[in-house]
């Protein structure tokens, strides 16, 4: 009778104030009995710990009124450590409320993000993954954050030294626990190459800052977004005292050849930003669907880049995620060729069904592993050599001239990124090839005695 009692008066507090009653029913089993829950959101400006917004248990349930008609929320059990996740234990996206005033919404909390992973309850890293730190310090940015360690199942049973590869949104990599909508499968993927003969690499992930991440992967503010402007600090923390820790404490390849980027996104943009920025660390990058557009200024560095080393750059794209990803990539590769890469240190891969989604990354992160691990060129080419053809003017208007080879009457085909050939004909140096009638969009110049298609822009 008391149980009830007291839900009545829940109820009549939310008729009074015209407020929202959230009512969790059901917890995760292993919820630590003596632990308080909060709910937490844009009503106490996202304080996970708030003692007015502490829950009241009566019987197996329990209660928070919330004056507010519309907002955002979530549950912790005191800081953002212990979030509420979802049923595979990974990131909870923000719940919603939108309704008339004086409602009970009844709640289940799936799992709590601290105490789900490695508990047996959905983890799926592998034994291969531990975390090196919860709380490395990061000096540029006076943060601290987590770091993950990938090592190979031989670094244990040999002298070997590996390759190390530093990556982006770290929860996003490993375990679908800790991922915002499924993993990277990042160390399966790489089990299965090293089983399959690959001397593998050292995976260092970086978790994102959450509410920071936008600052810290994004070199240059962005006044739309009030975001961004921390991203050399970032890479200055990767290239000035991670990798020095790594080095330091692990049998790394330190040299620039064997030290990469990859990320995407956010983390596709500023491992291109790492690239250029610290030319002498990095040698190469992984950029799965880059968030060009968030900092068109990334056009300007490539352009004004002074290219000494030799590099490889791995642009993936999908068809299917918004903004012209597959014409932004091929924009920066454009800049990239003007800087002096050549065509063996680029590559362009476009999916028709291809998503912004971590499982468009997954299915895609062996290819380009494989194709970034290639040795690079003996030496750096500033300029086409005879045998290598250039397409110009890239990006194309109404027509293009190839320049780079002595021979004539060549056969070729215009492809665009779904594999449709939608040119075709013969063709001789500097005679105009016309495309006006070709919708925009990227598409690869395929010619008869060349091995690689060249990838071009149609504006």
């Amino acid at each position: 009778m008391k149980r009830w009692l007291i839900f009545w008066l829940f109820l009549g507090l939310s008729e009074v104030g015209l407020g929202v009653v959230l009512k969790v029913e059901s917890l995760p089993s292993y919820t630590p009995l003596n632990d308080s829950i909060y709910a937490v959101g844009d009503f106490n400006a996202w304080n996970p710990a708030d003692p007015n917004y502490r829950l009241q248990q009566v019987g197996n349930d329990y209660f928070v009124e919330i004056q507010s008609s519309s907002f955002n929320y979530k549950f912790t059990r005191g800081s953002w450590a212990s979030v509420e996740g979802n049923a595979n234990g990974g990131f909870q996206p923000d719940r919603t409320y939108t309704t008339a005033d004086g409602d009970t919404v009844s709640i289940t909390i799936e799992s709590w993000e601290d105490l789900h992973t490695g508990s047996g309850g959905g983890g799926t890293r592998s034994p291969n993954v531990s975390i090196l730190d919860e709380d490395f310090f990061i000096p540029q940015l006076n943060r601290n954050r987590r770091i993950w360690l990938y090592l190979p199942d031989t670094y244990n049973s040999s002298t070997d030294h590996y390759r190390v590869i530093y990556m982006h949104d770290g929860q996003n990599l490993f375990d679908v626990a800790t991922s915002f909508s499924g993993e990277w499968e990042v160390d399966e993927t790489m089990d299965q190459l090293i089983a399959n003969g690959d001397e593998g690499a050292i995976i260092v992930g970086i978790d994102n800052g959450g509410a920071n991440r936008i600052n810290e992967l994004a070199p240059w503010f962005n006044a739309q977004y009030s975001g961004g402007g921390e991203g050399a600090e970032y890479i200055n923390f990767i290239a000035n005292t991670l990798k020095p820790h790594i080095d330091a404490n692990y049998r790394t390849l330190s040299d620039r050849e064997n030290t990469w980027l990859f990320g995407s996104s956010l983390g596709g943009l500023i491992s291109m930003y790492g690239l250029l920025e610290k030319s002498d660390v990095f040698s190469r990058a992984g950029v799965f669907s880059p968030a060009y557009w968030f900092n068109p200024e990334i056009y300007n560095k490539a352009a004004a880049f002074s290219k000494t080393e030799n590099m490889k750059v791995y642009h993936l794209a999908g068809l299917l995620e918004a903004g012209n990803v597959d014409q932004k990539a091929m924009e920066m590769e454009t800049e990239l060729t003007q800087a002096g890469f050549t065509a063996e240190e680029l590559e362009l891969k476009v999916v028709a069904n291809g998503e912004h989604s971590e499982w468009f990354w997954r299915q895609e992160f062996e290819e380009a592993y494989l194709w970034l691990k290639t040795e690079l060129p003996t030496s750096v080419q500033s300029q086409p050599s005879e045998s290598e053809l250039i397409i110009y003017p890239n990006p194309v208007s109404d027509s293009f001239v190839v320049q780079g080879s002595k021979e004539q009457n060549l056969a070729f085909e215009l492809v665009d990124a779904l594999g449709r050939v939608q040119h075709s004909g013969f063709m001789n140096l500097l005679e105009p090839i016309r495309v006006s009638t070709l919708p925009a969009g990227v598409y690869w110049l395929k010619v008869s005695n060349e091995v690689k298609p060249i990838p071009f822009l149609k504006k």
